[in-house]
């Protein structure tokens, strides 16, 4: 009788704590993708068209957008390859920067208090030798219909050095696990600057 009582305490006692977990505040961020929702490149092509325009007016502009589409490809692939999503990067950063407060919604009819806009995500040179790129991310934070901040990287970090980093070019294009993890690098640490410094605004 002892023993039955024991057990019908623990599987109570189990269940109830289950159900604290899941009444946790948990809140849902709709996340949506400013089209094209692909991997850009930002580098060589835009000086190129630029330096060509003089000679080939509008067709040197659009040569250099070839170019780096060109590049954007190669490291697409290579990033692909190391295994990056955009999806699952955006999820579990928004997860680990929160510890598990908020959750992310890629249900474009969900309706939530607080969005998050991916406008644009790739890399993108930054000068210095051997073509130095980093990742070139840029999101904003929505919240009923207005955007409450929008953030750029590298552009907003570059005071901190050691949040931004950088490989050569060609490093990416062949190394896939640094060009996979160069972009998820960059949303975790916008979406922690923006979690610690508005999350109790909101």
């Amino acid at each position: 009788m002892l023993r039955k009582l024991l057990i019908s305490v623990f599987i109570l006692t189990y269940f109830s704590g289950c159900a604290l977990v899941q009444e946790r505040n948990q809140e849902s961020i709709k996340i949506s993708f400013t089209e094209p929702n692909r991997i850009s490149f930002q580098g060589k092509g835009a000086g190129a068209g630029m330096a060509l325009m003089g000679a080939m007016g509008p067709m040197g502009i659009a040569l250099g957008v070839a170019i780096d589409e060109g590049i954007a490809k190669d490291l697409r692939e290579s990033a692909f390859k190391g295994g990056f999503d955009i999806h699952q990067s955006v999820s579990d950063a928004i997860t680990e920067v929160s510890q598990g407060n908020w959750i992310a919604s890629f249900d474009p009819n969900v309706v939530t208090d607080l969005e998050l806009r991916i406008k644009k995500y790739g890399f993108k040179t930054t000068g210095g030798e051997d073509d130095a790129t980093s990742a070139d991310v840029v999101i904003e934070f929505v919240q009923s219909g207005d955007v409450i901040r929008e953030i750029h990287y590298p552009n907003d970090f570059e005071e901190k050095n050691d949040l931004v980093n950088t490989y050569p070019l060609d490093v990416l294009k062949s190394d896939r696990e640094k060009a996979s993890t160069l972009i998820t690098e960059a949303l975790n640490i916008m979406l922690d600057d923006f979690y610690n410094s508005n999350v109790s605004a909101l």
